[in-house]
């Protein structure tokens, strides 16, 4: 009968099964490699010797942003304080499912589907904060203003990501069709259009700092903040990352598609 491994060992294979293609996606981020990911490694042990699946851990995650978004949208100051803590522990665990499903040799379309899902409703957060603060009383630009400006957020980092992902499936059915006159790597892989590089960098950065920004800004009083700059990163960052993207995909994108 094998024996079970000791806490630290178990560490240290979770840690060893973090492979060199996650570790240079993670490196994209400054807070995954240096803050999010690190985090999630003692989690996932204890999730581990709990007999977790990842995609209860993702199940589990999905519960929690569903009592995320009561709290923050309840207007009572210290269940959104609550909310911002546990926002952050969401997207910590948000890593520890793909830990554990690279640490058992589980991963699958289906865990991949399931995290996704969850990712994408995770983006109500900014209304539910816009909500929340508005019925707190503590808006700085007026409450209707500010829900109004945390649902445009809502919607654009929506569009920001079905046009990325629309596009991204239109390339591999270009493909697949031989018709796109591009290799199967992407425009930013291949190293093309250093300023489309640049410009999803800088976008996407931003939205991963989204649980330590509303920490500090609900530890301030200034949750207006919160909500304003994360409309300019959708509005302004997101949508010119995506127009810059069509721009680059024009070549594929502009050939007759056969039906």
């Amino acid at each position: 009968m094998p024996m079970t491994p000791s806490l630290r060992e178990l560490y240290a294979d979770i840690v060893g099964a973090y492979n060199e293609k996650k570790r240079a996606l993670d490196a994209q981020f400054v807070l995954y490699r240096a803050l999010y990911r690190p985090l999630s490694f003692p989690l996932t042990v204890l999730f581990i010797r709990a007999g977790f699946s990842a995609n209860q851990v993702s199940l589990l995650n999905a519960a929690l942003l569903a009592v995320v978004l009561a709290l923050l949208a309840s207007g009572r100051d210290a269940l959104m304080v609550s909310g911002a803590v546990l926002f952050f522990v969401f997207y910590v665990l948000d890593f520890v499912d793909g830990n554990i499903a690279r640490y058992r040799n589980q991963a699958s379309y289906l865990g991949k589907l399931l995290d996704g899902t969850i990712d994408t409703i995770a983006y109500l957060i900014f209304a539910a904060v816009a909500i929340g603060n508005a019925r707190a009383g503590h808006s700085l630009i007026g409450a209707q203003l500010e829900i109004a400006i945390g649902v445009a957020t809502l919607v654009a980092a929506l569009f920001n990501q079905n046009a990325v992902f629309r596009v991204a499936y239109l390339r591999l059915e270009s493909q697949a069709a031989g018709t796109s006159g591009e290799p199967a790597a992407s425009v930013a892989a291949s190293g093309k259009g250093g300023l489309l590089k640049r410009g999803n960098w800088l976008y996407q950065n931003a939205l991963v700092s989204t649980p330590v920004i509303l920490l500090i800004t609900i530890a301030t009083g200034y949750l207006t903040a919160f909500t304003v700059f994360f409309a300019l990163v959708h509005a302004v960052l997101g949508t010119a990352a995506t127009a810059l993207g069509m721009l680059h995909a024009r070549r594929f994108l502009d050939r007759a598609r056969s039906h």
